[in-house]
């Protein structure tokens, strides 16, 4: 659901454009085409798409796991938190990512919901939530977008073009449905593959006005695969691989008691198609908002490599969009104390 971008790091473009054009999956508009994208504004560090792990060259095995070039242990992801940039709220007949109806968002900053890992002394580490976090849509069309993602803590401060709308998936850093953008982006340290400096799942658009949350009934939220996606670290021999997979979310929301549960399933690493864990969620609306918080946790071990144990269990924060809760969001995490996951989830309904 969100892959690419080739920065200063040209040289990734072949083995990226083949893994990342496989990756994304969920809905959004059509169209597309592979994307371009400014040289980064941070130096020394460069910054990519999150790519999905493990795409294998034709003389290379197929596998699922990669070097991040990064030695040590894996901390477990913090929490979700919305940057303090004021909401760009959804009205009828208002911007829509895909067209479908009003106009394409222009000169519009919106809040980022975002959770990171960092690379520190000891490995990877919940990086400190970033409030000043934004994204900001500097035009976007059925055949052309730009924006700028900003996440000063990390250093990162990227325009990114597309040909397409962010929410088509073609190979691109963004996806989503019509009323919000999910992303996931890493900072590396030099213009190759290696070392990773951060890691980051990211959410924005149009949020539900507070007035206009359901009051009353239930809603159920689902999409077909690529829904969720979860970028996965697990120590192999002292080195922290990395791995892909992506699967379906699906919600069922009583807006009456504000009880939010659900299930993450289906998912699988992108190469192999070996299943990973199926993760519950289990999370409540915070009151007189459109936002909400809760747990996951594992309800399946499959024992594979980069797979977590069933003892795993994370955060998931999340929140509705559009003017009447049509679309909901999240970024999502798990870990079992080794290895940790951090993610995204677009769903509708």
């Amino acid at each position: 659901m969100l892959r690419f971008r080739c920065p200063k790091a040209i040289q990734l473009a072949a083995v990226l454009i083949s893994v990342l054009m496989a990756a994304c999956s969920s809905g959004g508009g059509g169209g597309g085409g592979s994307p371009t994208a400014s040289t980064p504004a941070v130096s020394p560090s460069t910054t990519s798409a999150a790519s999905p792990a493990g795409g294998a060259s034709a003389s290379s095995p197929v596998s699922d796991a990669t070097d991040t070039g990064i030695a040590g242990g894996i901390g477990t992801p913090g929490s979700g938190l919305f940057g303090s940039a004021a909401a760009q709220l959804a009205a009828p007949s208002g911007p829509t990512f895909d067209g479908s109806s009003g106009s394409y968002p222009k000169n519009a900053i919106f809040p980022l919901l975002s959770a990171s890992l960092q690379k520190t002394p000891t490995g990877l580490s919940a990086a400190a939530t970033d409030q000043g976090a934004t994204a900001t849509v500097v035009s976007t069309s059925a055949s052309a977008s730009t924006m700028q993602l900003t996440i000063p803590s990390l250093g990162i401060d990227q325009t990114l073009t597309f040909n397409t709308n962010l929410v088509s998936h073609l190979g691109q850093v963004t996806d989503g449905l019509s009323y919000v953008v999910m992303g996931a982006w890493i900072q590396r340290a030099t213009a190759g593959p290696m070392p990773i400096q951060s890691q980051t799942a990211f959410v924005f658009g149009y949020e539900t006005p507070s007035a206009a949350m359901p009051a009353t009934g239930t809603a159920a939220f689902a999409a077909t695969p690529g829904s969720a996606t979860a970028y996965i670290y697990k120590p192999v021999n002292g080195e922290i691989q990395s791995a892909y997979a992506e699967g379906n979310a699906a919600f069922t929301v009583n807006f009456a008691s504000g009880q939010v549960t659900g299930s993450i399933n289906n998912m699988q690493l992108l190469n192999t198609k070996q299943p990973w864990n199926d993760v519950s969620v289990s999370a409540s609306i915070v009151t007189g908002t459109n936002r909400f918080g809760g747990t996951t946790a594992a309800v399946t071990a499959p024992g594979m490599s980069m797979s977590l144990s069933g003892s795993a269990s994370g955060r998931i924060d999340g929140g509705f969009f559009g003017p009447a809760a049509q679309n909901l969001a999240a970024v999502w995490s798990l870990s079992d104390g080794t290895g940790s996951a951090l993610g995204t989830i677009v769903v509708g309904h």
